[in-house]
């Protein structure tokens, strides 16, 4: 599956789209580790659907087009010969047996038009159903999409990382202060997931508190993370909600005790 992706982000480079910086880095990750994060892969079908992939419906339309001929043309019957059309005679078998493969052929040529009014029926009423009740089946489908969407999302990124401690951080502070914090990214998209992590040397509560600032300085998002044992902690959030309008650089900070530390990463709303 990923092999798709490495060539789009080959032909998104060639053409000069997106950030070239983040789509070499997640071309060089693959060849190291074989594995894609989600958020990259957001990141690289976004652009991909974008810039580069506007033939498929096109090729979809030519199949079901191809698809239709196949299973509505009509058979043609075979034109009988004139040996087909002389009497029976008791002396000769030759005739018996060219009746007897028309007799097939003419079966089988029922058969098959039965079969493409069948299909045609079929058809008929799949395009003519309507959903009955109260609430139209497009409302329902909108109303439970997101749901479904973030649920899944999330399970995902449950099941891609270990909520303990993120072993693989591309942003990173220093931990000159004590208090050291990272993001699993440089730059995020609307609706992707941010994946926090760190290590705290303070004794002070089992607690530690982390917010988001968007450029204005606006707070955009706040939560309370326990820190286990060793000082590690962690969280996931998706970047999305009030206050993820505007593009630019987003400052993540950290605060335990007397400790305090801050992060800069890009987002794209």
């Amino acid at each position: 599956m990923a092999d798709y992706i490495i060539k789009d982000i080959e032909e998104l480079i060639k053409s000069n789209r997106g950030d070239l910086q983040r789509l070499s880095h997640i071309k060089d990750d693959f060849e190291k580790t074989k594995i894609i994060t989600l958020s990259d892969r957001k990141y690289v079908e976004s652009l991909a659907s974008r810039y580069l992939k506007e033939a498929p419906k096109e090729k979809k339309r030519d199949f079901m087009k191809s698809f239709q001929e196949l299973s509505f043309k009509k058979p043609r019957m075979p034109e009988p010969t004139k040996e087909s059309l002389k009497p029976q005679t008791q002396e000769s078998a030759t005739p018996k047996t060219e009746q007897t493969k028309l007799a097939e052929v003419k079966s089988d040529s029922k058969y098959s038009v039965q079969k493409s009014q069948q299909q045609s029926s079929l058809f008929a009423k799949q395009r003519d159903w309507k959903p009955t009740g109260s609430m139209s089946s497009k409302k329902i489908l909108l109303i439970v999409a997101p749901i479904v969407v973030a649920m899944i999302t999330i399970g995902i990124a449950a099941t891609q990382f270990d909520l303990g401690d993120f072993s693989n951080p591309i942003n990173t502070t220093t931990k000159t202060t004590g208090l050291s914090i990272a993001t699993d990214q440089r730059s995020y998209n609307k609706g992707d997931i941010i994946s926090i992590s760190g290590t705290s040397e303070a004794s002070a509560g089992n607690e530690i508190k982390l917010s988001i600032q968007n450029p204005d300085g606006k707070l955009v998002w706040s939560e309370n993370v326990k820190i286990k044992s060793n000082g590690k902690f962690s969280t996931l959030l998706i970047a999305a909600g009030a206050g993820w309008n505007a593009d630019g650089e987003y400052t993540l900070n950290a605060e335990h005790g007397s400790l305090t530390n801050q992060l800069k990463f890009d987002f794209e709303a």
